[in-house]
């Protein structure tokens, strides 16, 4: 990549590319060349719009999803389509006066994306950074406890879900189309007298990428909500937006709840391997969802406005 100078974005993953000179989009091909060997990769410095964003990603994906199945979908969190296409979507809710903990993408179905794309068209005034994280130095710094146990047990992922609750997630209010949607991700479906339905998936905490074993999963996400659910700062966060429950929670796969042990232990690992990206307009943020985590940093006001594409390669 003669026109662009590359620097690491981590110590174990990640390149940062950047013009030397300022003469137009990068080379996607070459982008993907360095994506697929580095696993992130942050465009830094070019002159991208929110349409050459998706012009750009175009070439580089065959297909992207609409969130289809999206597990956070209520109001306060809920993505908004930013284009006609449906696959251009605002990042997790309008409010973001919260952090939200390292995590894979759509890990509670088979159908996820492989690559993630995140456009900055406004950059946060104070923090509101986006986080990332090697999955494989996640799990080799948990303690031999925490990794045997999750060697050990699945996750398992449960959805109890109004009418009104499948609809939006799973962008239909057709059940034979919401039973295709679950066979396809392999999704346990139980229909309830009134139209509510019980969705349930059981998945292992950790993946194999690039031949080690890898930390990516919905588990802290789900984890830390029903915690603030349950000790009632939920209800400060998003007022009425609160829902009366969690529309997902996650459990081990004989029903028992994941112990505050491998929680604490997960959240001292996260403080070690994280590493921050700090916005600026126009930066495009290329994310491995096969074994790079990602989260996000609280933030105030409404400035922070990161665009998000699901992207299947």
């Amino acid at each position: 990549m003669t026109a662009y100078s590359t620097t690491p974005l981590a110590g174990t993953f990640g390149q940062i590319i950047q013009p030397q000179q300022p003469d137009g989009l990068p080379d996607p091909e070459a982008v993907m060349e360095t994506f697929r060997h580095s696993g992130a990769v942050l465009l830094r410095g070019f002159p991208f719009t929110v349409e050459s964003f998706t012009a750009f990603s175009d070439q580089c994906c065959p297909r992207f999803s609409k969130y289809v199945g999206g597990g956070i979908r209520f109001k306060a969190l809920d993505r908004a389509a930013r284009d006609a296409s449906g696959t251009v979507l605002s990042t997790t809710g309008s409010t973001q006066s919260f952090s939200i903990p390292l995590h894979g993408e759509m890990y509670y179905q088979k159908d996820r994306p492989d690559l993630l794309w995140f456009y900055c068209a406004t950059p946060p005034l104070t923090r509101g950074q986006t986080t990332l994280a090697d999955g494989r130095e996640m799990f080799a710094k948990l303690s031999e406890r925490s990794k045997g146990l999750l060697r050990d047990k699945r996750l398992k992922y449960e959805r109890d879900l109004t009418p009104d609750d499948w609809h939006t997630a799973f962008l239909t209010d057709d059940i034979e189309e919401l039973r295709r949607l679950c066979q396809v991700n392999e999704l346990s479906l139980e229909v309830m007298p009134d139209n509510s339905v019980r969705i349930d998936f059981i998945e292992s905490a950790l993946t194999h990428f690039e031949g080690r074993e890898a930390f990516i999963n919905n588990a802290v996400l789900l984890w830390d909500f029903e915690k603030l659910m349950r000790e009632g700062f939920a209800s400060k966060l998003f007022g009425d937006d609160q829902p009366a429950k969690p529309h997902m929670v996650v459990r081990f796969e004989d029903e028992s709840e994941l112990p505050g042990w491998l929680m604490d232990d997960i959240e001292r690992v996260a403080e070690e391997v994280t590493v921050d990206v700090n916005w600026q307009a126009g930066d495009l943020v290329m994310v491995n969802n096969r074994g790079i985590l990602h989260g996000r940093r609280k933030t105030v006001g409404e400035e922070r406005d990161i665009l998000v594409r699901l992207g299947h390669c």
